[in-house]
């Protein structure tokens, strides 16, 4: 009888589908000594993810929002190995940000999301360079 239902809970185990894992990324993983925030992502959508930014200490601008762009273009390049992010900023909620991820510029913001805000910034992630490109998105220059 035990060995029945144990069969019976690891038949029931395999057939339910994954929870699909959400990202999360903390500037102490970059080795940031002055900065301690962190970018989870709270909701995944087809081509899209609303992260939520944790900050403790922002440390410097130029180093925070460097690690930033390497957090979101790894995200980025799990998504899909996307080239291209739009971000949006939530109005009225500066610790929430939505991503929406392109193979090609220039991309109308509601073929990314169904509810984008009316304007959004577009940032092509080979502008970086190819030392960022290599290390954060594996791609070879």
């Amino acid at each position: 009888m035990k060995r029945t239902l144990l069969v019976g809970v690891c038949v029931l185990s395999l057939g339910a589908p994954a929870a699909e894992t959400l990202c999360s990324s903390s500037s102490r993983d970059f080795g940031a000594s002055r900065s301690d925030f962190t970018l989870r992502e709270i909701e995944r959508r087809p081509r899209s993810s609303v992260l939520l930014i944790e900050i403790r200490d922002i440390g410097s601008s130029v180093g925070s929002a460097m690690i930033i762009a390497y957090m979101l273009a790894r995200l980025a390049e799990e998504r899909g190995g996307y080239r291209y992010l739009v971000k949006v900023d939530f109005r009225g909620n500066p610790e929430r940000m939505l991503v929406g991820f392109s193979h090609t510029p220039n991309v109308r913001l509601q073929s990314i999301d169904p509810e984008p805000p009316a304007s959004a910034a577009e940032v092509d992630l080979d502008i970086f360079g190819p030392e960022f490109n290599k290390s954060c998105r594996g791609k070879k220059q």
